[in-house]
């Protein structure tokens, strides 16, 4: 998604430097990637990541993975008809903006719900989650609406004009643009946050690896196998560490065999 913008210009330049337009200063290659070639670019990330998720889907039967694809394919819609509105049929400016505002929001309840794992407690955690890094709850009330503002961004980049804002085309987009890296780098502490407390809460941030088969015995002829013992040393670690209450969404649990 965040290459979209970078392979559009990488079109355009291909173009305009492989065609020769640069010696005569032809604006051939601006409409072709205007109106052509480079809103097919543009939507190519976010095919190549639905199909992902629908292969993923596909793999592990696991639902949250169609969800993820319905939202890239929203964001691809979006983007057709913001093409043909501007080029073709002014009409459907309308429908553009119906479905981008249905997109953005899509996208927004799944980076709060899903990336950021918030909205998963109650009045005790101020409805944000059970485990947090920061001390303050503040900031991620702040990230919750500055990431819907982020999220809307785009609209100012395209339609400035439309809306009633006298701001030149090139500063909407350097603004929507500015507004989208700020978004994305939040975007990315609280999404590495929620997977880092994910990981230890589900004991995947361990520097240890059952190894399925025996490794080699103590060449002194001792019956004692090495291998088996340090598998059995992490599998008792395994069940000591079970036995420890755990928080995974709103339910603690314990195995059946330790009740």
């Amino acid at each position: 998604m965040s290459q979209a913008r970078v392979l559009v210009d990488l079109s355009y330049s291909l173009c305009f430097y492989g065609s020769g337009g640069f010696l005569n200063n032809s604006t051939t290659c601006l409409d072709v990637n205007r109106n052509s070639v480079g809103w097919v670019v543009i939507m190519l990330p976010s095919f190549w990541r639905m199909m992902q998720c629908l292969r993923r889907y596909y793999d592990l039967k696991d639902l949250p993975q169609l969800i993820n694809a319905g939202k890239y394919l929203s964001n691809a819609v979006m983007e057709l008809f913001s093409l043909l509105q501007r080029e073709y049929n002014s009409s459907l400016f309308g429908v553009w903006v119906g479905l981008g505002i249905f997109g953005s929001l899509y996208a927004y309840a799944w980076d709060i719900r899903k990336d950021w794992g918030l909205c998963h407690g109650g009045r005790d955690t101020g409805f944000l989650r059970p485990r947090k890094i920061l001390p303050n709850r503040w900031p991620y009330y702040v990230a919750v609406v500055t990431n819907l503002l982020g999220r809307t961004g785009w609209f100012l980049s395209v339609s400035s004009h439309s809306l009633g804002i006298n701001l030149a085309q090139d500063l909407s987009r350097l603004i929507a643009t500015a507004i989208e890296i700020v978004r994305r780098n939040q975007w990315n502490f609280y999404r590495l946050e929620h997977e880092h407390l994910y990981n230890m809460e589900h004991y995947r941030a361990v520097d240890l690896v059952p190894v399925p088969v025996p490794l080699t015995a103590e060449e002194d002829g001792d019956e004692v196998d090495t291998g088996h013992r340090r598998l059995d040393r992490i599998q008792a670690v395994g069940v000591a560490a079970e036995a420890v209450d755990v928080t995974a969404g709103d339910a603690a649990w314990v195995p059946t065999s330790l009740k």
